[in-house]
């Protein structure tokens, strides 16, 4: 049998026995995507945009000391790869100045930006994985982890992307910047934990902050449309879609893990700011006073 044929032997047969280990691990059920949202108060903070999801507005958010966030600051959503020409010109005449862009080059390259007129186009990348290989071998062969995967990047995100965090929070107190619309792939992630951290430090309550990020759910079918070819490869490997929903789902619970870490490991979200990402009283206030109005 020459080198090449017993390569494919052996390897066909590895892929066996992998797929078998996976098939054999028991996963429990995960619950449906809408039975994960909370809401707290009727306002409607989307900006009914059909080509763009979960594009909606961070602000009206009331803070523990009774403040507002302001409206019209900031919006967040999936990425402007598929915005239609009418719904771009609507981000133009809303005076939208800067669009921050999370995603890896190679998400980019393959759907990249279709930035409306007057806005200045920032790549911003927040995460990568240390070792792609290594987290799809943990995918599936360790039982559950595809369950805390998503917090596992939230805290890599928190502790390994501290400087761009910074420079995402300092771009957005020039008023020059504003109003500014930051976005991943699906808005869901990257997207997710930079606005939490934002809205916890301007006093906005942590169950108001997790509500927020749970509103993400409703465009659970666009998240699972994006993801068909995550899906599709990690289905080759032998995982099952009931295995892979948890990668797809807002979960709070990943989000509340997260803050737990910055609780431990910082003294809270304002301790972070400070220690983490540089900022000072000054900064804080100047940060706040861009954010915040009387409510």
């Amino acid at each position: 049998m020459n080198v090449l044929l017993r390569t494919v032997v052996i390897g066909g047969a590895l892929l066996g026995v992998w797929r078998l280990i996976v098939r054999l691990q028991k996963r429990p059920d995960y619950p449906p995507a809408a039975s994960f949202v909370t809401r707290l108060d009727d306002e409607n903070r989307l900006l009914g945009f059909e080509t763009v999801a979960n594009l909606r507005d961070i602000g009206g958010y009331r803070t523990a000391h009774g403040q507002r966030v302001r409206r019209g600051l900031v919006f967040r959503g999936a990425s402007l790869a598929y915005i239609n020409e009418a719904e771009a010109a609507k981000l133009s005449e809303m005076g939208l100045r800067l669009v921050c862009d999370l995603r890896t080059p190679e998400e980019i390259a393959a759907a990249p930006d279709h930035v409306p007129a007057g806005a200045r186009y920032w790549h911003l990348p927040m995460l990568q994985l240390d070792n792609r290989w290594r987290e799809a071998a943990r995918m599936v062969l360790i039982p559950n982890y595809l369950d805390t995967m998503t917090r596992q990047i939230y805290i890599q995100m928190v502790d390994n992307q501290r400087q761009s965090l910074a420079a995402l929070y300092r771009e957005w107190m020039q008023p020059e910047n504003l109003p500014a619309l930051v976005h991943c792939s699906a808005g869901k992630d990257r997207t997710g934990v930079a606005v939490a951290l934002l809205l916890l430090v301007l006093g906005v309550p942590e169950e108001v902050v997790l509500a927020d990020y749970s509103h993400t759910n409703d465009f659970y079918d666009y998240i699972k449309t994006l993801s068909t070819d995550l899906i599709a490869g990690l289905k080759r490997l032998g995982l099952r879609q009931e295995d892979i929903t948890a990668l797809l789902i807002a979960d709070p619970a990943n989000l509340a893990a997260t803050l737990r870490h910055i609780d431990a490991a910082y003294g809270g979200v304002e301790g972070y700011f400070r220690t983490a990402l540089g900022f000072n009283d000054a900064d804080l206030a100047a940060l706040r006073a861009t954010f915040l109005e009387a409510g």
